[in-house]
């Protein structure tokens, strides 16, 4: 939430819906394992479902593992002029300490089948929910997307032949993640399917018209680094220098010359945009000001700047910052009301989905059969 202005941003990342409720039907004879809304869905879908997550959850355990292992190499050194000896026997599991102590060595991780099960339910369950109200809202999976699916599997590095052990197919694959993909992009793309009216835009943009701002302002920014070896760090030399710019800066020295010879380019990504500055001029709107410096006392500074005036230096471990405000505007862009427009049509979506109360049975007696 933008300090400034209240209005609510990156909604889709901080509405979560509750966990679904679930109504276990105990020995049924239905032949389906999940029913939502009256809509049944047979158990095969899980099971590829919870399939593929056991694979993904072994992959990840893995990986983690092989980061231990390649610590542990970069980490190990044996002193000079030292030899091991052919005599020293070690116990099986057993490793040796700095110290002389002993301790066991960590047994390799294993997926808890039983946890994921009920976790891959629950998320299998709720992405047919969701995927549900998208197709009743007229959603549609592009084909790119199911494409994107398989080009994860065709992947040169992606470990088929798990897969294959565990009974997955690359159609099994496709439709196992399409799920929870479709979910993904219908919530992305909430704004298409719940529009607000004009009136309600309009009649938010006035009450917030007086915290609706926009900023063009320049600034510089000076990298400190970290000696690696001995912890040390140029900081205070890095300060020095950034005082004495923005002193030649207030004393009319062309701000971006100065940036060019002297700053740190930085790299701002601001609406999936990728762009480079050093003294150029940046024009951001509030409400996304805060994000876009992602730096809380930096964005106070500036927005207490009348145009033309300078924040102080402001610092922490990795870089020091000033500031010059150019503009500040009344109202703010077009792709900015558009942008706001878009976050409360996905609120609405989001607060319609979470109220939706749908009803969902879970058939215990298939559910028990299903294992890996």
């Amino acid at each position: 939430m933008d300090k400034k202005t209240g209005i609510i941003v990156g909604i889709l990342v901080v509405v979560v819906l509750a966990l679904i409720v679930v109504a276990v039907v105990a020995d049924s004879n239905d032949p389906y394992l999940i029913t939502i809304n009256d809509v049944k869905y047979e158990k095969e879908g899980f099971e590829k479902y919870y399939r593929v997550r056991y694979f993904e959850e072994e992959e990840k355990l893995k990986a983690e593992e092989e980061n231990k292992d390649e610590e542990a190499t970069e980490n190990e050194e044996t002193p000079e002029n030292e030899e091991a000896t052919g005599n020293v026997e070690t116990p099986e599991n057993v490793e040796a300490t700095e110290n002389g102590a002993t301790i066991e060595n960590e047994e390799p991780k294993t997926v808890d089948k039983a946890a994921l099960k009920e976790t891959a339910l629950n998320e299998y369950a709720t992405a047919l929910m969701i995927n549900q109200i998208g197709a009743a809202k007229g959603y549609k999976p592009s084909e790119s997307l199911i494409a994107s699916i398989g080009e994860e599997y065709d992947a040169e590095e992606f470990n088929r032949d798990r897969l294959t052990e565990l009974g997955i197919s690359r159609e099994d694959y496709i439709e196992a993640k399409k799920v929870v993909k479709m979910q993904e992009d219908f919530y992305g793309r909430l704004a298409e399917f719940y529009p607000i009216d004009d009136e309600t835009f309009n009649n938010y943009m006035t009450e917030n018209e007086d915290n609706l701002k926009g900023y063009d302002f320049r600034m510089m920014q000076f990298a400190i680094t970290k000696n690696e070896e001995d912890g040390t760090t140029d900081k205070d030399a890095v300060l020095e220098k950034a005082n004495a710019i923005l002193e030649r800066a207030k004393n009319g020295e062309d701000f971006e010359t100065l940036a060019k010879e002297n700053a740190t380019s930085r790299i701002v990504i601001n609406n999936s945009v990728l762009s480079q500055y050093n003294g150029e001029l940046e024009s951001v709107d509030s409400p996304y000001l805060s994000n876009y410096l992602n730096n809380t006392e930096l964005y106070n500074a500036l927005i207490a700047l009348q145009p033309g005036e300078y924040t102080e230096i402001i610092s922490d471990d990795s870089t020091a910052s000033f500031i010059r405000l150019e503009a500040l505007r009344d109202d703010v862009k077009d792709e900015t009301k558009q942008a706001i427009r878009d976050e409360l049509s996905s609120t609405n979506g989001m607060y319609d989905i979470y109220y939706s109360n749908p009803s969902v049975i879970i058939n215990s007696r298939l559910l028990k059969t299903i294992e890996i």
